[in-house]
């Protein structure tokens, strides 16, 4: 592996990521036993309260949850830029995420005011912790992944803004208008968490799936590009709302947006077939799982513009909404946590066995740590669940439940394998450090 660039000796105690990776599986089964026990209602409309729960659930549970793991992982690593007080920040952020979010997903489900506001509340004062905390840090970003975890932020700062102001007028007259709400979505699916995962695959895609590096343009300038095309989106969107511009435009200024994630999934698709190392390797299988998902949303939005009534159908975005969530983000997620969780216990070993006096004290390979047998089994429940969930988009009556048992044990397994490998980590440690 090619480490160029990284700071691995900055990196932050292995509890700092680690409590968020290993939490972050439960809201996932959470959001999945939900729609199980709620049924096809959930996949009716994106409007219903029980959907509404569902998706903050994973977007905001485990999405969420990861990302700001990761996040407080890679600031010094890829950035240079350390969190002051990383232990109290991870576990204050840590422990404000997991109480706000069931608080949140109730106040949804139950249409609870006073539970939804006291979670957006929760949630609000973790993430803007979070903000804090990294933008310090990056205050004078001093590499080009630095600027772009900079810029992730800043959309996380946005999706907060939208999301606070949306808690206060949610299940109050007159109802907040769908383009803040779709505002608050894709800030935060495309801005916080989208160019997060761009800039981190910049680095972790060539080297550990042994690819050749992304070209220029998309390392250099894909990133600031859709930024600045979700700024200008969100004004169109914002000028349409008020009747100043026609609702065409905006379909045109989310263009490059669409444009942008296109060429960041035929890119890495394209790297993965020129790949130097042709061993089978689950980590590229995911990914190929969850950029092929991009491209198909993707197309999807872009036959939704080129004909207004096939996107006003419900089933139209609700497919697409499994199509970003479920099969780019926690495909693509799972693909990572594959090779980082491995490797963050393989790098914590080393640091142990130097730090006892202890220099040639076995380490297993990272294929041990978490093995790759297991994580093709846990791959092939991910895409049944992305097939059957996209499949009850179309009929919910028959497959909600069993695409939403599937998903539950997708997630079960993954928490599985992540619990195990922390295990292994405690269970060599220890005789290193005696």
């Amino acid at each position: 592996m090619d480490y160029t660039g990284l700071s691995l000796d900055a990196a932050p105690p292995l509890s700092v990521p680690l409590r968020f990776f290993l939490a972050a599986p439960a809201f996932g089964i959470a959001a999945a036993l939900l729609t199980a026990w709620v049924g096809p209602s959930v996949l009716a409309s994106r409007w219903t309260p029980a959907t509404l729960a569902t998706v903050h659930l994973l977007t905001v549970g485990y999405l969420s949850m990861v990302m700001a793991g990761a996040l407080l992982q890679l600031l010094p690593v890829l950035a240079g830029a350390r969190v002051g007080h990383e232990r109290a920040v991870a576990a204050g952020v840590h422990g404000l995420l997991c109480a706000g979010t069931p608080l949140l997903a109730g106040g949804f489900l139950l249409s609870d005011r006073a539970l939804l506001r006291t979670g957006a509340a929760l949630l609000v004062t973790a993430l803007a912790a979070l903000i804090l905390a990294a933008g310090r840090a990056l205050a004078v970003p001093r590499t080009r992944a630095g600027r772009g975890l900079a810029l992730a932020l800043t959309a996380l700062a946005a999706t907060l803004g939208l999301a606070a102001w949306l808690a206060g007028r949610y299940l109050t007259a007159p109802a907040s208008r769908p383009v803040w709400v779709d505002m608050h979505l894709t800030w935060g699916l495309f801005g916080w968490v989208g160019l997060l995962l761009i800039t981190v695959a910049h680095q972790v895609v060539p080297m550990f799936q042994m690819t050749p590096a992304y070209p220029a343009p998309s390392h250099h300038r894909l990133v600031p590009a859709l930024f600045l095309a979700l700024l200008l989106w969100s004004a169109a969107a914002g000028l349409a709302a008020r009747g100043a511009l026609p609702a065409a435009a905006v379909t045109f200024a989310a263009l490059p947006i669409a444009a942008g994630y296109g060429w960041f999934a035929a890119a890495t698709l394209w790297l993965q077939h020129r790949r130097r190392r042709r061993l089978p390797d689950v980590t590229v299988a995911y990914w190929r799982l969850g950029t092929g998902s991009l491209l198909l949303a993707a197309a999807l939005w872009g036959a939704g513009a080129a004909a207004p009534a096939f996107a006003r159908d419900p089933r139209w975005a609700l497919l697409l909404g499994v199509l970003v969530i479920i099969g780019f983000g926690v495909s693509v997620i799972h693909g990572m946590l594959c090779k980082i969780l491995p490797f963050l216990v393989w790098l914590h070993l080393h640091r142990a066995r130097f730090a006892a006096g202890r220099p040639r004290a076995p380490i297993p390979p990272m294929k041990e740590l978490l093995p790759e047998r297991a994580a093709r089994r846990q791959f092939h429940l991910q895409c049944l669940a992305l097939v059957l969930l996209a499949a009850a988009t179309v009929w919910p009556q028959l497959l909600t439940r069993p695409a939403a048992l599937a998903l539950a044990a997708a997630f079960a397994e993954f928490w599985r394998l992540a619990l195990g490998t922390a295990h292994r980590y405690r269970r060599l440690v220890r005789p290193v450090e005696e």
